[in-house]
């Protein structure tokens, strides 16, 4: 564990499964989620998952959010999620350098703005839908932002972004009440009902904080573990062949017919087991939402005080797992010790191609 202090405050950061589970296994008892400082709901919104301190509340909101993010929700996005991969590899000419991380930040932007908030976008509005996201995220990455008061944050360029966002989200809402659900995650949100009282929907705020969170979630975290996916196709030509195998063999199963989250759950299994050896060695969070000790406890024989900030270390935790672990750390390498075979058993590993025939041999 590792003591230090976010603005001044004392946080401790915990690492190691067991610790991990100890701790946050008891969510909302033993600790709960919190701010370091009350300005950052101002930039983030405080109706989300993320800052609800409430444990009935957080449950409301994690089924009803949730509903937005169903199967069946995924699999009516794939059109949109398709027609943003092709959009930015489209954009890419043979022969000419690029830069990964700028083309996956582009898709990450294109998905918020096609998909989570189902915007219909002009060509010349893109631009402008970016910087907002870009100069807002870029705020709340600033710690001297997070402590100015709310009326001085309005008038800096992320207090403006937010407010451009918040606009957009305003305005599609106004379009699902009179036109109806569309597919988006934004729309998902807007008509969920409650199982156990469906008389309860999310509110505005709810709504608006909660798809600021996946925004946030969706754009700036998940460019970066794509950028990191395709470092490691560039190092490993023989992963980036099984999965090119892989995928054209599902496509021949399937008779060319456009791809949906099923085909890729059936037929897919090296992707799935390539993707989490990627999210192994680059986690999405670094240290999770910060949560506050609601009592002093004891964590492998050091003490936590009571309202110290806990968080947790994904990738430490990772490079720790002694069902991976190797002594000269190789396996934390994404070059020695990247291996997606590590997740998959003996009768999901992929055999030899046989481009012949478009079938596994």
């Amino acid at each position: 564990m590792f003591k230090y202090a976010p603005l001044g405050s004392p946080a401790i950061i915990v690492n190691g499964m067991s610790n991990v589970k100890k701790v946050f296994n008891k969510e909302f008892k033993l600790v709960k989620t919190g701010v370091i400082s009350d300005g950052f709901t101002d930039l983030m919104g405080g109706e989300s998952l993320l800052f609800t301190t409430d444990p009935v509340k957080h449950q409301y909101l994690r089924r009803l959010v949730g509903q937005s993010m169903t199967p069946d929700q995924i699999s009516k996005a794939m059109p949109s999620l398709i027609k943003s991969a092709n959009d930015q590899i489209d954009t890419l000419k043979v022969g000419e350098h690029f830069e990964m991380e700028k083309i996956l930040t582009s898709f990450t932007l294109d998905v918020a703005w096609r998909q989570i908030l189902g915007l219909d976008l002009n060509e010349d509005e893109v631009p402008t839908f970016y910087n907002a996201v870009e100069d807002w995220i870029g705020g709340i990455l600033n710690p001297v932002l997070s402590l100015m008061p709310s009326a001085m944050k309005v008038r800096t360029k992320c207090g403006r972004a937010m407010k451009y966002l918040i606009s957009k989200v305003e305005d599609k809402l106004q379009k699902l009440e009179a036109n109806g659900q569309d597919g988006s995650t934004l729309s998902g949100m807007y008509f969920a009902k409650d199982d156990e009282d469906p008389t309860k929907v999310l509110t505005k705020q709810n709504i608006i904080s909660n798809t600021f969170l996946l925004i946030l979630a969706g754009t700036e975290t998940a460019a970066s573990t794509l950028t990191v996916a395709m470092l490691v196709l560039g190092l490993h030509k023989d992963i980036l062949q099984k999965l090119k195998d892989e995928q054209l063999a599902m496509m021949a199963k399937h008779d060319g017919k456009e791809m949906t989250r099923d085909m890729l759950e059936e037929d897919c299994p090296y992707l799935d087991a390539f993707i989490k050896e990627v999210m192994r060695i680059k986690p999405l969070a670094t240290t999770g939402a910060m949560r506050f000790a609601q009592e002093t406890f004891v964590v492998d024989g050091k003490q936590i005080p009571k309202d110290y900030g806990v968080g947790f270390n994904a990738y430490l935790t990772h490079q720790l797992d002694p069902a991976i672990k190797e002594d000269d750390n190789s396996h934390m390498d994404v070059v020695k010790g990247f291996k997606p075979e590590r997740w998959l058993s003996e009768d999901t590993k992929p055999t030899e191609y046989s481009k012949s025939s478009f079938v596994f041999t």
